[in-house]
């Protein structure tokens, strides 16, 4: 009866804390996130679906993965969501059968398994369907139940054996480190790997695209990025978390560099379809406008930067000033260009990067012999 207690006070503590506790304490803080397929059903089923695979690995971890992709499942047909059932019933019936045969430290050890994986086993919608990382609490209920099984095993036969079983059992829950240490070398490595083993890693994608930009190696990034913004079929019948802002800020970027300016138009064109919000981003937007004044669309691109400024207010960062400077000196209007360059020079501080940037651009702006000097 003291262990059904302590499960039934664990249980308490759980709900407690997912559906009172941190709502109060997140507030607004916590993403309001829509369930897997904007279905209720859908999340419960693709949450149920996804635990055997996951229970399995707690116990027999045979690889590693930093990989969040969880099978979307919408059908109570699913033979994974079946087994998923299974195996909470299984569990359950060898916890009652723990108790009624006097081993309350494995029905405890079965009832923490669960207990401290609820609050992260997907039943509601987060950030990350899925995580390794979501099961790390629950290995002190493993251990329990495991230790509890232990010591009857070594009662029956010897203390010799059971210490040298607890010993090949350490060791082969120490080889996941040493077979993990070599792969994580880098965060280029590590990410590649794991979208080498695991197509469907859209965050895995875009990390790799990070790396290979801040590499310098420009076409790499690009066709990573490319690779998850076509949503090929490698990705068909899965969720995992990406950031469409991040990613869309990444592929301008590349775009630009590379001089792909008709690619970040019709980037534009696509997010104005399926994620229409992303566009306000005050970056994404200037480097749209940027685009436009690589290809003489001046007065689109000088109504970009203006809008983004006015939304930034003084916040406005002194290379927004002189973008905007540029656009009214190639509409030909010389005394708005110096009165934008004012404010970039007043805004930059002890920046010298900007500081020189501003001065090179000064010099296109002073008057050349016989050319007019007082141009609206």
């Amino acid at each position: 009866m003291r262990a059904t207690g302590l499960v039934a006070a664990h249980l308490g503590i759980a709900l407690t804390y997912w559906f009172a506790w941190r709502p109060r304490v997140l507030g607004e803080a916590a993403p309001r996130l829509l369930p897997l397929g904007d279905s209720t059903a859908t999340q419960l089923l693709s949450a149920v679906a996804n635990w055997p695979e996951k229970l399995a690995w707690l116990f027999v971890p045979l690889h590693s993965s930093t990989s969040d992709v969880i099978r979307v499942v919408d059908s109570p047909g699913d033979a994974g969501f079946l087994l998923g059932l299974g195996l909470v019933a299984a569990t359950a019936i060898a916890g009652v059968l723990c108790l009624r045969g006097g081993r309350p430290v494995a029905a405890l050890g079965i009832a923490w398994i669960w207990i401290a994986y609820l609050p992260t086993a997907g039943l509601l919608p987060m950030l990350h369907a899925n995580g390794e990382r979501y099961w790390f609490l629950s290995a002190f209920g493993m251990a329990l139940l495991i230790a509890d099984l232990a010591s009857a095993f070594a009662r029956r036969a010897g203390r010799v054996p059971a210490t040298v079983v607890a010993l090949a059992l350490l060791a082969f829950l120490s080889e996941r480190t040493l077979a993990r240490l070599p792969t994580w070398e880098s965060n280029l490595g590590l990410f590649e790997y794991e979208i080498a083993r695991d197509p469907a890693y859209r965050e895995g994608w875009f990390l790799v695209a990070v790396e290979q930009h801040e590499r310098g190696r420009l076409r790499e990034a690009d066709l990573a990025l490319s690779t998850l913004l076509a949503d090929g079929p490698e990705f068909a019948g899965t969720a995992s978390y990406w950031n469409p802002l991040s990613v869309s800020e990444l592929a301008c970027t590349l775009h630009f560099a590379l001089h792909e300016y008709n690619e970040i138009l019709e980037l534009e064109r696509e997010l104005e379809r399926r994620h229409p919000t992303v566009l306000r981003a005050a970056p994404l937007k200037t480097c749209i406008g940027q685009a436009h004044i690589a290809l003489g669309n001046t007065t689109t691109a000088l109504a970009t930067f203006e809008a983004v400024e006015r939304e930034l207010g003084p916040d406005t960062p002194p290379g927004l000033y002189l973008k905007i400077a540029r656009a009214h000196l190639l509409l030909g209007q010389t005394k708005a260009s110096r009165a934008w360059v004012a404010r970039a020079r007043a805004s930059a501080g002890p920046n010298h990067a900007i500081r020189a940037e501003i001065m090179q651009f000064e010099k296109s702006l002073a008057p050349r012999p016989g050319a007019p000097t007082n141009r609206p």
